[in-house]
């Protein structure tokens, strides 16, 4: 087995021990949650300053980020939502929550394609990008779900790197996360 593997097989047994913890949140811990993310954000230096917010349509457990969205177009803020296509993730912009439609890759809420799409370093760089964790290392490593979908696009876009955010519970903070070079290391961690 070489080093890679080793790497591969550490981080899913680290996601299904964390999974399982979060699966275990009530409703009301999510929205509650949910409120304290957007709260938080909204009052951030970097989103004050942000035109544009790409950020994701949280699913089942994951920290809530319905508040955040329509914080994000109350404020005026464009806002952007991943959608997976493959095993490509591209940002499309969303101007109301209706427009997500709740059958995109894993049945997470997803934007058609058919609107604007988010092109960086031509778009605005005053822009943040908001990203889901299963868990955070308190050096700001980030466990993602094991797709490679924002790595691979922060690949495409090195620029975009230093505008974002890794959110994530409390709970779901380690002392280490198990890393290599293909993972972008956020610019900032939120744990919630």
């Amino acid at each position: 087995m070489n080093a890679h593997e080793d790497l591969s097989r550490e981080k899913k047994r680290i996601r299904r021990e964390l999974l399982g913890i979060r699966n275990g949140f009530t409703d009301e811990y999510i929205r509650r949650c949910g409120k304290e993310l957007a709260d938080c954000i909204a009052g951030s230096t970097f989103y004050k300053e942000a035109e544009a917010v790409l950020l994701y349509a949280s699913y089942g457990s994951e920290l809530s980020t319905d508040m955040l969205m329509e914080r994000c177009l109350d404020d005026g803020k464009t806002l952007f939502l991943p959608k997976v296509s493959g095993k490509d993730m591209d940002f499309f912009r969303v101007s109301s929550l209706s427009m997500l439609v709740p059958d995109g890759y894993r049945g997470i809420r997803e934007p058609e394609s058919s609107t604007e799409k988010f092109i960086y370093p031509e778009a605005d760089k005053n822009a943040i990008m908001v990203m889901p964790a299963v868990g955070l290392s308190e050096d700001g490593y980030r466990l993602g779900y094991g797709g490679g979908f924002y790595d691979r696009y922060l690949g495409k876009y090195s620029g975009l790197s230093e505008y974002t955010v890794a959110v994530c519970y409390r709970e779901l903070l380690l002392p280490v996360v198990p890393h290599d070079e293909f993972d972008v290391r956020p610019a900032r961690c939120i744990v919630i």
